[in-house]
């Protein structure tokens, strides 16, 4: 591996583990990860936490077959004594009981993707402090309006009230883990999703969301879709499949084995990064990477995002719609997968200062 390689990598982990995951020195990490990831990632993210002077534990499991299972029990112990979890495993694990219960007892939970490629990309270099700007601002346009509305070109058309203290991002993306903390609400400020790169705005739409999306991706797909998924919602609950019948039977067997919650729409989120090639994000099934591209939109069936874990099936599947127009009340928020603030002096100020160019 070449020098200009492993820069690149430690790069990606130092923006990930100190600027975002804000390790401090003498905090104890849990790294879990399993045996299908790059152990060159692995190495990485121990030698940043390491030179920061922290304790580092790494835990290699089995892997799991679904996304955000619960981790066998050793491992959650292990989770509930850290002060910083690195989640770094082949299929995406985060919404879980053993990752509330770590956050309930003060720990900072950054889940990163497992791909090295990615980890290397242009994207995890993009400057963190551009991030923190655009979710603050982002998120609090969201928690001032009442409704979001989700379009695109191919026939979605979701809408949901705006629940303010279920908007996601003002103390998770907008700050360093760790900050913005709010009392009694475990959560907030100390969870973090990271696959080249970071940044996403978000809300649980509770129970009233109500329409039609149609996705570009799915995750347990790999890629875009040769036949978009579509699905109805009333209620917050999925209603109809629309798809091939190989996405059809994984819905319904997805629901068969973790039962009617499964079929919930627990998030509604955005991304800010626009460095992220999509791409290029597809090309494993988490679709992590690819859900931090700025403008695109995913939405998760199962276990919601709100603080407390309301819906909790065991199950949290994002698909993604690539160029969506978002609304809150009657202001644009996301126009075509353009995020407006982009647009903004402010930010065109900041994004300069940084060597920035969209």
């Amino acid at each position: 591996m070449s020098t200009t390689r492993i820069r690149e990598i430690m790069t990606g982990c130092t923006n990930a583990v100190i600027k975002w995951g804000n390790l401090k020195r003498n905090e104890e990490v849990v790294i879990v990860t399993d045996t299908k990831v790059d152990p060159t990632l692995i190495l990485g993210l121990e030698a940043v936490c390491s030179c920061q002077g922290a304790s580092v534990n790494t835990i290699w499991k089995d892997a799991q077959e679904l996304p955000h299972q619960e981790p066998p029990k050793p491992v959650a112990a292990a989770m509930a004594e850290a002060d910083l979890i690195i989640m770094c495993t082949s299929v995406i694990q985060g919404h879980t009981s053993a990752t509330f219960n770590a956050l309930s007892r003060g720990a900072r939970f950054l889940c990163i993707g497992p791909s090295l490629e990615a980890m290397a990309a242009r994207s995890a270099k993009f400057p963190p402090e551009i991030i923190f700007e655009l979710a603050t601002r982002i998120s609090d346009q969201w928690s001032n309006g009442k409704v979001i509305r989700v379009t695109c070109d191919k026939g979605t058309d979701m809408r949901a009230n705006i629940i303010p203290e279920e908007v996601i991002g003002r103390e998770g993306a907008g700050a360093p883990l760790g900050i913005r903390l709010k009392e009694g609400r475990p959560k907030k400020g100390r969870i973090a999703f990271w696959e080249g790169g970071f940044g996403t705005v978000g809300v649980w739409p509770g129970w009233d969301s109500e329409g039609v999306a149609v996705f570009d991706a799915a995750q347990g797909f790999q890629g875009k879709l040769k036949t978009p998924l579509k699905y109805h919602v009333s209620q917050g609950y999925v209603t109809k499949f629309e798809g091939d019948s190989e996405q059809l039977e994984f819905y319904e067997n997805v629901r068969e084995r973790f039962g009617k919650d499964a079929w919930h729409l627990g998030e509604i989120m955005i991304g800010l990064n626009p460095w992220v090639d999509i791409l290029q994000g597809l090309s494993d099934t988490s679709h992590l990477h690819a859900h931090r591209a700025a403008g695109t939109v995913h939405m998760a069936l199962g276990n919601s995002v709100d603080d407390f874990r309301t819906v909790k099936p065991g199950i949290h599947l994002d698909n993604l719609i690539f160029k969506p127009t978002i609304t809150i009340d009657d202001e644009i928020c996301v126009d075509n997968g353009h995020i407006v603030l982009f647009d903004d002096p402010e930010i065109r100020k900041m994004m300069k200062e940084f060597g920035v160019e969209l």
